[in-house]
């Protein structure tokens, strides 16, 4: 994309983390943008920061998961701005440490239905106003988890293996056309994931497993939005973010067994251990205050 100035870029899960960070960052360049989450205090903070910075923010309290408030999504941002230039299918849930037998249906349901009917949800309603402009760019965000699984993640694993598939799906249909894609697929990032996962019935384990990821997450969500930049103006087709992603992705080009038993050991007794030490503090701090 020859310059971002004065674009209009749609930016979903736009109130915290990633999302957030990216709106911020595309502001900074000029950018005018349609700020999309279901949690609207969030929204509202993330767009008053953006007018601060003089830039044009709206706000639009949609669930992506439901094709017809998409639809009306859609139909505010063209109203409200006239066009659009740039989407970002940024919006995601995880979910907690759990096997495939002990999934329940209705959370398969309900991550797919954020991560990926989403994403194609939202392709699908602003794919004809990106058409019409002389360059547009579509990103979706999905993990390094959609090409690395990890265990006891079956759900969020498909949910992003699926993203990946219908991102370079549509890289290849949009060769020789004026609209450019990319697939962005994150390592740990220090974000709020965590804490708005699936399937969560134990609050102590989640803040645990929240404060692992804060601890082991080598990225931060301004820098994974500062290379998402880069990519978007070098059209770029692909991006790893943060070392781990990186390592993992050429690991297991090459050694892909061995990669799979590594990251199990790393995901289970990292996390363990962690889970570990912070109950041990509890205890001492139960102990004093006794």
């Amino acid at each position: 994309m020859r310059t971002l100035r004065n674009k209009v870029a749609v930016i979903t899960g736009a109130g915290s983390g990633i999302g957030k960070a990216l709106a911020l960052e595309l502001a900074r360049q000029g950018c005018r943008l349609a700020l999309n989450d279901i949690r609207q205090d969030s929204l509202q903070e993330a767009a008053e920061q953006i007018r601060k910075t003089g830039k044009t923010a709206t706000i639009h309290e949609a669930d992506i998961a439901d094709r017809d408030q998409v639809t009306k999504f859609s139909n505010e941002v063209v109203n409200a701005h006239g066009r659009v230039d740039i989407l970002v299918n940024n919006a995601g849930i995880s979910m907690s440490r759990c096997g495939l037998p002990e999934i329940s249906l209705d959370q398969w349901d309900a991550i797919f239905k954020v991560n990926f009917w989403g994403a194609l949800h939202c392709i699908r309603a602003f794919f004809l106003a990106l058409a019409q402009r002389d360059e547009a760019h579509i990103v979706n965000v999905s993990s390094i988890n959609s090409l690395v699984p990890t265990s006891h993640r079956g759900a969020y694993c498909a949910s992003k293996f699926a993203v990946r598939g219908l991102t370079e799906t549509l890289i290849q249909e949009t060769i020789g056309t004026h609209i450019r894609v990319t697939s962005v697929m994150p390592g740990l990032v220090a974000t709020n994931i965590v804490l708005h996962a699936s399937g969560w019935r134990d609050p102590v384990a989640q803040r645990d497993s929240y404060l692992f990821q804060q601890q082991a997450s080598p990225t931060k969500p301004e820098k994974a939005a500062k290379k998402i930049v880069v990519g978007i103006r070098r059209n770029k087709k692909r991006i790893l973010i943060g070392p781990d992603a990186w390592l993992l992705d050429t690991l297991y080009r090459l050694f892909p067994t061995l990669t799979l038993s590594l990251i199990h050991r790393i995901a289970t007794h990292g996390e363990m251990n962690l889970i570990a030490r912070l109950k041990q503090a509890r205890q001492k701090e139960l102990a004093l205050q006794a």
